[in-house]
């Protein structure tokens, strides 16, 4: 992705929300100047994009949370200057200078999750993050299903919920 100094660059304002900005330093903005066009002249677009953020903004080795098989993962909302980037033509979108392209992950369950317990025998409510991570604070040998707008968590044996 190193491009020559002698390149145009774009100027482009990006932004994450919904946990993709823990990908990329916790910060939710970034003000960016990327090449105008990749090593193979192509102008640069949305998937020329999402790689040169892979390879030079994400800072968290956890690539797979935002690209997946060279896509953007699914469960991804993209905005393009406020329009849905299926609007714009999703990955062929050729970037301007002064586009603001914002990545919301939909995938979350916001900061106050209920989650039923039964081989406790009672409900728990928790206080966390159920971002991308907050998943992994659940015992591995147990059963997850989300039902009725709960998460429901069972770590019994035969693993019924």
């Amino acid at each position: 992705m190193v491009e020559s100094a002698s390149s145009p660059m774009l100027s482009i304002d990006v932004e994450f929300s919904g946990g993709l900005e823990m990908l990329f330093s916790n910060k939710r903005q970034h003000a960016l100047s990327i090449p105008a066009a990749g090593q193979d002249g192509k102008p640069a677009d949305i998937a020329y994009l999402i790689d040169y953020l892979c390879q030079n903004v994400m800072d968290d080795s956890r690539k797979d949370l935002f690209v997946l098989d060279s896509h953007l993962r699914p469960g991804i909302l993209v905005l393009i200057n406020d329009a849905d980037w299926e609007l714009e033509g999703e990955e062929a979108y050729e970037i301007q200078s002064g586009d603001n392209i914002l990545f919301v992950s939909t995938l979350h369950g916001g900061t106050h999750t209920y989650i039923r317990c039964w081989d406790m025998g009672t409900d728990v409510d928790l206080n966390m993050d159920m971002d991308m991570v907050g998943i992994k604070c659940i015992h591995s040998q147990a059963h997850i299903k989300y039902v009725s707008g709960s998460l429901q968590v069972s770590t019994r044996q035969d693993g019924r919920l």
